[in-house]
């Protein structure tokens, strides 16, 4: 199931990109309008009502900015939500545009399954904030897991990496990149099932690539965490979520990472080491340290709902997964 009387509003000065992004939706079941640049967008927008807005920033005369101002400027029950759509990639211009009010912000050129997921996980969140939830949340929230979740995993030359994620449940989420000679695993778990969880999860997802792109997470972490608090301070509710964000040095071994919220994780060898797991929240209070670790050859990286240490046994990252059953886990070994 998904939303299909929603209607959203497409807003790019260019022609070929309204009706490429039209096009990937429409075979989706959305309701789609089309706006040629900003001063037609506020007048849409002030005409009639839309769910939801995916919308460019660099337009002639009225910008994207200016049209997020004005949506700001109208009443709580009648201002869409909105999705900057954008080929600008520096987080000042996401960080503006976040505190002008988008939902979300997403970098051209983009995978169709990203716009279809963020476009879903967007809806979700609004249907849920307006009381709407239902059974529409678990059914939502099974679809966004299934989009989320890479279903091939980077395999990097000298390591083995493995994953399953427990599809009745909507609490746990994990997402693994390759970038250059960085691998990074981003693992979310809320408390509880809910339309809000799959987004939190989007969320931390999408800041991980985006702050990590071109950065170390030394180096990010700052501006992550800065980014999501002033995310909150404008009154922008993010469930309490224990979340992991490892970068490992494919090269060496070398593994940063931030662990908040308690999340059980270990490194596996002829001992075992549990990683720090302070229970702060990302965006809170003070920034979460930065810690560091190491894997050696023959070594694996566990991350788990449950007890990692039940799979400690385990010789390769396949064996890892398939001693926990019952419990969403990754599994990074170096060979």
């Amino acid at each position: 199931m998904h939303d299909i009387e929603a209607s959203l509003l497409i807003v790019d000065d260019n022609e070929h990109n309204r009706d490429m992004i039209a096009r990937r939706l429409k075979r989706h079941g959305y309701r789609i309008s089309h706006a040629t640049g900003g001063r037609d967008a506020i007048a849409q927008i002030n005409a009639q009502p839309f769910d939801l807005v995916l919308l460019d920033l660099m337009m002639p005369e009225i910008n994207g900015y200016d049209v997020l101002q004005a949506v700001g400027q109208l009443a709580a029950d009648a201002r869409p939500a909105v999705i900057v759509v954008s080929a600008i990639d520096d987080l000042d211009s996401v960080t503006r545009c976040l505190e002008l009010g988008a939902e979300d912000y997403l970098t051209k050129p983009f995978h169709p399954i990203l716009l279809r997921t963020r476009v879903e996980a967007c809806l979700a969140q609004r249907r849920s904030r307006r009381g709407d939830i239902g059974q529409f949340v678990q059914q939502q929230a099974a679809r966004l897991r299934q989009t989320i979740v890479p279903e091939i995993l980077p395999q990097p030359a000298g390591w083995e990496l493995a994953a399953r994620c427990m599809t009745e449940q909507a609490t746990s989420w994990y997402d693994v990149w390759q970038h250059d000679n960085r691998l990074v695993v981003c693992f979310v778990s809320t408390p509880a099932a809910g339309a809000d969880a799959p987004v939190v999860a989007l969320l931390y997802s999408a800041l991980g690539h985006a702050a990590l792109h071109e950065s170390s997470l030394p180096e990010a972490l700052p501006r992550l965490h800065s980014w999501l608090s002033d995310y909150m301070q404008r009154g922008r509710m993010i469930p309490e979520a224990a979340c992991l964000i490892a970068e490992i040095n494919l090269s060496d071994g070398l593994v940063h990472y931030i662990n908040t919220g308690g999340l059980p994780a270990v490194i596996v060898g002829t001992t075992i080491e549990p990683l720090a797991a302070p229970l702060q929240i990302l965006g809170r209070d003070n920034a979460p340290s930065i810690h560091t670790s190491h894997l050696a050859s023959g070594q694996m990286l566990l991350i788990a709902t449950g007890n990692p240490t039940a799979a400690a046994p385990a010789t390769s990252a396949a064996a890892a997964i398939a001693a926990q059953p019952d419990t969403t886990i990754v599994a990074i070994r170096k060979s």
